[in-house]
């Protein structure tokens, strides 16, 4: 069943899956308005847009007039806004679509302020920093009908891609067990306050689960393209600078399929990203995989044979905002959608919830 070209190489099968995504025209590209200028919007996402077939950065938001001003300049961008003026509806014949980068407890409202203008939202995992909070963009999104997806931008990474088609094509038997882990060293010294948005409960909805433990919970949804049924969690915060958040989790999933996913995070861990699927007939494994322009590999195991395919560094964020973009300019409506991130949500609250009462959960 799986020919020679299944363990060497992944061109056919990628050119066939890039090709699933429509691309905006470059004469007429999606303006995007940035909400949000903090790092990753500065560092990845901006960049990203620029680079991404059919898009175009024009617009920038922020509480800081000066830091908006420093990067609409450096990306020759249209104007900037501050929260209010964007609430207030200024500028809106400036942009087609808002990126939402801000921290999780502020989506919400930005999220609100685009449906309300009638624009395209591509908006930042977690969807929200509370169920409460994902359910009020639900309501706003499919009660003003404007295009809305979750930038998972895993979903486009052709390691992920890969891996779940195999899933899907039987190459691993019938799935077992997901392993899976995204740790890194998010402070210099744990031990000392730090008043980090990600450290503050308020705004981020937790720290190690919300923000590293994501990934592995939608990627391996996504690999398995299955749902959990049961989650169970626990979480530590040995340090005083994670005293009011989760600094390193553990939780584990069963899915209805029968499969299990025994998942870690951690903010004060030796850098590891990875994601294992083992089922009745084989293996692949995703390593490194979750963070963006890292060198990926999917390694094959079946049959006592094992071979190992190297992808080279992987920018997944110019083709999630082009998919996006694509979708939007042809009236087809952008994956992964708003459903899909309040699913995670409700998952996250869940194994929060087991952890604190000590039991496992169902979803």
């Amino acid at each position: 069943m799986f020919e020679n070209s299944t363990w060497t190489s992944m061109d056919a099968w990628y050119d066939e899956w890039r090709d699933r995504y429509p691309v905006a025209s470059a004469d007429d590209p999606v303006r995007f308005a940035v909400v949000g200028l903090g790092g990753f919007a500065r560092e990845y996402a901006l960049p990203a847009i620029e680079s991404a077939d059919g898009c175009e950065a024009t617009v920038a938001v922020s509480g800081s007039p000066e830091t908006a001003a420093n990067v609409v300049a450096a990306h020759g961008m249209d104007r900037h806004l501050t929260y209010e003026a964007y609430a207030d509806g200024v500028g809106t014949a400036d942009y087609d679509a808002v990126y939402v980068a801000t921290p999780h407890a502020r989506h919400a409202e930005h999220v609100e302020t685009a449906a309300r203008h009638g624009k395209a939202v591509l908006c930042e995992k977690a969807l929200a920093a509370t169920t409460d909070g994902a359910e009020r963009i639900v309501e706003a999104v499919e009660s003003a009908g404007v295009p809305f997806a979750v930038a998972y931008r895993m979903q486009f990474a052709p390691a992920v891609c890969y891996a779940r088609h195999l899933v899907a094509t039987g190459f691993v038997g019938e799935p077992a067990h997901v392993h899976a882990d995204f740790s890194v060293r998010m402070l210099a010294d744990p031990a000392t306050p730090n008043d980090a948005w990600r450290l503050d409960p308020d705004l981020a909805g937790g720290s190690a689960l919300v923000d590293l433990g994501l990934y592995p919970l939608n990627t391996t949804r996504f690999v398995l393209d299955d749902d959990p049924v049961r989650v169970r969690g626990e979480t530590s915060s040995p340090h005083a600078a994670f005293d009011a958040v989760d600094e390193h989790v553990a939780f584990t999933m069963r899915f209805e399929s029968g499969a299990h996913a025994v998942c870690t995070a951690s903010q004060h861990a030796h850098e590891s990203h990875h994601l294992r699927v083992v089922g009745s007939e084989g293996a692949v494994t995703l390593e490194p995989v979750f963070f963006e322009g890292a060198p990926q590999t999917v390694r094959l195991e079946r049959g006592g044979r094992t071979t190992t395919v190297e992808l080279g560094p992987v920018e997944q964020l110019p083709r999630q905002f082009a998919a996006f973009a694509g979708s939007v300019s042809r009236g087809i409506d952008p994956e992964p959608g708003v459903r899909e991130g309040l699913r995670d949500t409700r998952l996250l609250a869940a194994i929060y919830d087991s952890a604190a009462d000590g039991v496992a959960v169902d979803v």
